[in-house]
């Protein structure tokens, strides 16, 4: 009886030892356990976030003026467009009006409205200018009449001593004639153009060895590239430009500017304002870019 009982007390006081009192060699794995967080990455350079393009119904004709770089003081008409579709300088000659109003852009920004004053022939250039009160911009600009938004997507500049473009440009020329390539880039901005996340890149180069404006010498040029994705290659495609193999004396080449990357006929894609200079003489050009072409949809030119 007396061993019965020393049982049953070794018994009781097992069970009233604290259940953490007990703890295994190691702690076991959870059967399902929730993955540590991870941080998103940045984004590629080469990727945007944008809207989807959408039509804009536009009731009247909406003109386009721009003052390039090199140019007079006053804007030039460039043309104008109605509901996707662009009209010549000539055919909105009639569509201005002395109180027009006009969003007026900088490279990168929305500056503000300004109120025409009138449209003034000039014979020489057999060209219309849109006269403004005395504005403080002395940059590049385009106005543009309409109210959507101009400039959905805005350009990133980009250093010109990217080693990516130098190369691009330099094998651009190359392309031209299989000489030294001299590479000289000016301007280089990345953008958007079609919304459809994927960046284009607009490579602006110049050089001319002579900088008077009369002559050309061998490996002259001056042209306006652009980059784009096509397929599963990177493209580089000339929008405009020339390149001189030989020197020519009094050739007054052109020189192409990029000035303006914006959306000018309210489809939700972006066109591209080239301004053109030579000797005594300005003109600007509008492309319109359809994957990889480039169509000059605009152009006016003044040469005296």
């Amino acid at each position: 009886m007396r061993k019965y009982s020393l049982i049953i007390l070794l018994v009781l006081l097992v069970s009233c030892v604290a259940p953490d009192a007990i703890k295994p060699t190691s702690t076991p794995l959870p059967l399902s356990a929730t993955p540590a967080p991870t941080q998103t990455p940045e984004p590629d350079p080469t990727i945007t976030q944008s809207p989807e393009a959408t039509q804009t119904s536009i009731p009247n004709p909406a003109a386009i003026i721009a003052k390039v770089e090199g140019g007079p003081i006053s804007f030039i008409l460039v043309g104008g467009s109605q509901n996707g579709n662009w009209i010549s300088s000539a055919d909105m000659e009639g569509e201005i009006t002395v109180d027009s109003e006009y969003q007026l852009y900088t490279a990168y920004e929305f500056q503000d409205w300004i109120t025409g004053k009138g449209l003034v022939y000039e014979p020489i250039c057999d060209q219309h200018y849109v006269t403004f009160d005395p504005i403080s911009i002395s940059q590049s600009a385009v106005g543009i009449s309409g109210e959507w938004a101009v400039m959905p997507r805005t350009p990133l500049e980009i250093s010109t001593d990217s080693e990516i473009y130098l190369q691009a440009v330099a094998a651009w020329l190359v392309e031209q004639a299989p000489s030294q390539p001299i590479v000289s880039i000016n301007k280089i901005w990345q953008v958007d153009v079609d919304g459809d996340s994927v960046n284009e890149v607009f490579i602006n180069a110049t050089h001319f060895a002579e900088p008077t404006g009369h002559n050309v010498e061998p490996r002259d040029y001056s042209v306006v590239l652009m980059r784009t994705v096509i397929g599963s290659d990177v493209a580089t495609i000339k929008l405009v430009g020339d390149y001189y193999s030989e020197a020519v004396a009094n050739r007054f080449p052109l020189t192409y500017n990029l000035e303006f990357i914006g959306d000018l006929n309210a489809d939700g894609q972006l066109e591209v304002v080239v301004g053109v200079s030579r000797w005594e003489g300005t003109g600007v050009m509008v492309f319109e870019i359809d994957g990889e072409d480039a169509q000059l949809v605009l152009s006016v030119m003044c040469s005296h």
